[in-house]
């Protein structure tokens, strides 16, 4: 899945898109704007095939809020483009995928 982006339409029109990048993160949109950043997953295993998304903290929690705050989602079969994701409390989400944009490099503040 590394080097694909994803674009889901929230039911107030909100369009999001997830760009998996390499090295195992990830950039969210929300209407072209970003959203969020943090780590992604694969995995074909005893659950199956699962997409896990963990994004980053400004803070380290602490005690009950330590626990990760990943969220992993139940891919099926792409077919026309289109997949659906299953995630926590059978929540399905339609993605479209659309073109991938690697980020964008770092300016060398030294020019």
């Amino acid at each position: 899945m590394e080097g694909t982006a994803w674009r889901a339409v929230s039911e107030n029109g909100a369009r999001f898109t997830t760009y998996l990048d390499e090295g195992g993160t990830y950039r969210d949109l929300r209407n072209g704007d970003s959203y969020g950043t943090g780590d992604w997953t694969y995995t074909d295993g005893a659950r199956g095939k699962l997409l896990c998304l963990k994004p980053e903290q400004s803070e380290e929690p602490e005690g009950e809020e330590a626990q990760t705050n990943e969220t992993c989602w139940e891919t099926s079969r792409l077919r026309d483009e289109t997949m659906i994701v299953t995630g926590p409390g059978g929540k399905r989400v339609e993605l479209t995928s659309v073109s991938y944009e690697a980020p964008a490099e770092a300016e060398d503040d030294e020019q």
